[in-house]
C-alpha cells in the first residue's frame, strides 16, 4: 500500500508541509507514494535549507501531481515547494513530478536520475 496523501490543505508548518522518506533501502519493501491535489503552502517557514513544503528524501517511487505550493499571508516567503533529495547517504529519491503549481517556490531534484519533472 503505497504512502497516500490526497486532497488534503496543509499550511504554515515549522518544517515539511508533506515529508516522504524511505531510509531502509531494502528490494523486499519496495517504496511508493502518492501525493496529488493538496494545497500545501507556507511551510518551512523555520527557513530549514533541506525541508520544503514537499519534501521526497531518500525515497523511490513518489508521484507528486496537481499540487500548489508557495507563501501564505502567514509565511509570504518563497523557498522550497517540491524537493528531491538523498539524505544523509541513505539513497536517492525517485518519482514523477507533473501538473504542480509553484507560485515561485522552487523545484529542487529534476537533475537526479529517476525524478522525471514537466
Amino acid at each position: 500500500m503505497p504512502f497516500t496523501v490526497i486532497g488534503n490543505v496543509i499550511l504554515d508548518n515549522y518544517s515539511f508541509g508533506i515529508h516522504y522518506e524511505h531510509t531502509t533501502k531494502d528490494p523486499s519493501t519496495p517504496a511508493k507514494a502518492v501525493i496529488k491535489n493538496n494545497h500545501v503552502r507556507g511551510n518551512n517557514w523555520g527557513r530549514f535549507g533541506t525541508k520544503a513544503d514537499i519534501g521526497i528524501m531518500s525515497a523511490e517511487n513518489a508521484v507528486v501531481h496537481n499540487n500548489v505550493v508557495g507563501g501564505t499571508r502567514a509565511h509570504p516567503r518563497r523557498g522550497n515547494g517540491i524537493m528531491f533529495r538523498n539524505t544523509a547517504g541513505r539513497g536517492e529519491a525517485s518519482g514523477d513530478v507533473s501538473d504542480n503549481r509553484l507560485n515561485g517556490d522552487s523545484l529542487e531534484g529534476c537533475s537526479l536520475d529517476g525524478v522525471t519533472c514537466q
